[in-house]
């Protein structure tokens, strides 16, 4: 038996792929002897090119390594460990219990795979005198699992598979699934959803957009009146047809008409005030508010919202608030769950959605704009455990209105929360049931009563849904395809979209980046966009703007 003395030096054990392209021969002959020590002390088999740092902590029963399978400074294994081929386990990272691997599977630094259990049935003994038991973990081919993410005994990994960095997962993993969270949830599936380009509708989206291409320049022309932009010809001066205009003309890479870029962002800019961080507008649609509750002024849903609509159109021109937002990044944990039971008390679930969304996006903007980083797990934490997990919202069902406010408020907060802090939703299926059930309500969605929030407010749950559960993904899709006919359909040249769906409605710019958004949203449930199908910019996009500071379950 060779003994471990040999291995003296690891240059290899943070990098261990380099071993196979730059060891000596003096290297190989270590890593031989280390490979003959092991299999003296037990069942112990290894491939070609295997690397085994002398500082990783072997302690196995059994042990099998694949062809160009490493294992990296002070990892630790026991019990039976089968690893395929290509297959790391990167420094610190622990690998215990009855553990069966395929080929390509990636094991970050300090990630815990634990395929063994604690008994603790018999409460005349103290646990550490019970036995272990080891059910056995069993991960597929082809296998990321993040750094410090825990694996749990009986759990099964399925090929393809993504697990987040910091994630906890404690039930199987379907193939090809990315999950994380606390306890680990689906967040999507890494395979593209079936394509239908040759579907009918298919076809309609495209020549929808074809359409909108081309008129888009004049629905915008004809919303700049007098050195101002509006809504539509006859509005009042508002500051939020500026941001709609910006979106707008980005989105589809074209300008505003008669404004530079620079004037533009000037306007946008000019409407903070810096010592808040809000921005009331330049028209007196919002307020500062005059107490010095810093929660309080977050209570004026105008200043809040304008602020973040300017947040996000300006980052569309590629700059940004010139301030932080401040009376949002100052809120402390405390005064924000006084202020969250207050207004979930004394708002109904619409309204306190928006207040979420509102600090949510502040905080956000504050981060990508200026570095300021107030971590917001204490807001998801208030908000996963006041999550309804019979219903997924946070409101209740009313008589007069049925699940209005709870699904619209459910829109509100998770846009500026779950969606663009990237954080799974913690019951997605259940709200899906919910949001399907008030998508049928004809006191809403009759002809000619639905207007683009409330159609908003199903195809985005459902959209932001369907990327953690495929539960009822026919019926969604089917909710979603007729909203994208309909949508096309209630298209007027040169004029846009009105906000309302009955026809002696006037168009307008927020009309028509409402319903473009939906339309977007509805087209990508059914699999039928692509990358030059301009997706929304700020408010209503797709992609997170930034991701949680830390894991949040």
């Amino acid at each position: 038996m060779t003994s471990p003395s040999v291995f003296t030096h690891d240059r290899f054990g943070r990098c261990p792929w380099r071993y196979r392209r730059e060891a000596s021969d003096e290297e190989r002959a270590a890593q031989a002897a280390r490979e003959a020590y092991l299999r003296s002390r037990g069942d112990h088999h290894f491939g070609r090119d295997v690397y085994i740092s002398p500082d990783a902590t072997i302690d196995c029963h059994e042990l099998s390594l694949g062809d160009r399978s490493y294992l990296a400074s002070e990892t630790h294994l026991n019990h039976r460990v089968k690893m395929g081929s290509d297959c790391s386990v990167n420094a610190g990272a622990t690998v215990r219990g009855q553990i069966q691997m395929g080929d390509g599977v990636r094991i970050a630094s300090y990630a815990q795979i634990i395929g063994a259990n604690h008994c603790f049935d018999d409460l005349d003994k103290p646990i550490h005198q019970q036995p272990l038991t080891h059910e056995g973990i069993t991960i597929g081919d082809d296998v990321w699992i993040g750094a410090n993410a825990v694996v749990l005994d009986c759990v099964t990994i399925g090929s393809h598979a993504i697990v987040a960095a910091g994630a906890i997962v404690t039930k199987d993993v379907p193939d090809w699934a990315i999950v994380g969270g606390n306890p680990a949830k689906l967040i999507r599936s890494r395979k593209p959803q079936p394509q239908r380009n040759g579907s009918p509708t298919s076809a309609r989206w495209q020549a929808f957009l074809d359409g909108v291409r081309q008129e888009l320049p004049a629905v915008l022309e004809r919303s700049v009146v007098d050195g101002e932009i509006v809504n539509h010809p006859g509005d009042p001066p508002k500051f939020r047809p500026w941001c709609d205009a910006v979106e707008l003309a980005k989105r589809f890479g074209i300008e505003v008409p008669g404004f530079t870029k620079p004037e533009l962002i000037e306007r946008l800019r000019a409407a903070q005030d810096p010592d808040t961080g809000l921005a009331p507008g330049p028209y007196g649609e919002g307020s500062l508010g005059e107490s010095p509750e810093k929660a309080s002024r977050l209570r004026d849903g105008h200043s809040a919202y304008l602020t973040m609509a300017a947040g996000y159109a300006l980052r569309s021109l590629g700059d940004r608030l010139p301030a932080p937002v401040r009376v949002s990044h100052e809120l402390n944990t405390a005064d924000l769950y006084e202020t969250l039971d207050q207004v979930f008390g004394e708002l109904n679930a619409w309204g306190a959605g928006a207040w979420t969304d509102h600090f949510a996006s502040h905080l956000a903007l504050n981060l990508i704009g200026h570095d300021q980083r107030r971590d917001p797990s204490d807001l998801f934490g208030w908000l996963n455990l006041r999550a309804d997990p019979a219903t997924g919202m946070w409101g209740k069902w009313r008589d007069e209105d049925g699940w209005l406010m709870p699904v619209n408020g459910f829109y509100r907060l998770t846009r500026g929360t779950y969606a663009q802090w990237g954080v799974p939703l913690p019951y997605p299926e259940r709200a899906i049931d919910t949001v399907l059930a008030h998508a049928n309500d004809r006191r809403h969605f009759g002809p000619g009563k639905a207007t683009a929030c409330f159609v908003l407010d199903i195809i985005h749950p459902l959209w932001l849904c369907l990327r953690q559960t495929d539960h009822r993904a026919a019926e969604a899709r089917a909710t979603a395809e007729f909203w994208l006919i309909d949508t096309i359909d209630r298209w007027r040249g040169g004029e846009g979209f009105s906000f309302e769906t009955r026809a002696d409605a006037t168009p307008g710019l927020m009309g028509t980046e409402m319903w473009l958004s939906i339309a977007w949203l509805g087209a990508d449930m059914l699999g039928i966009t692509t990358p030059d199908d301009h997706p929304p910019l700020g408010i209503h996009r797709p992609e997170p703007l930034v991701r949680a500071i830390r894991p949040v379950g």
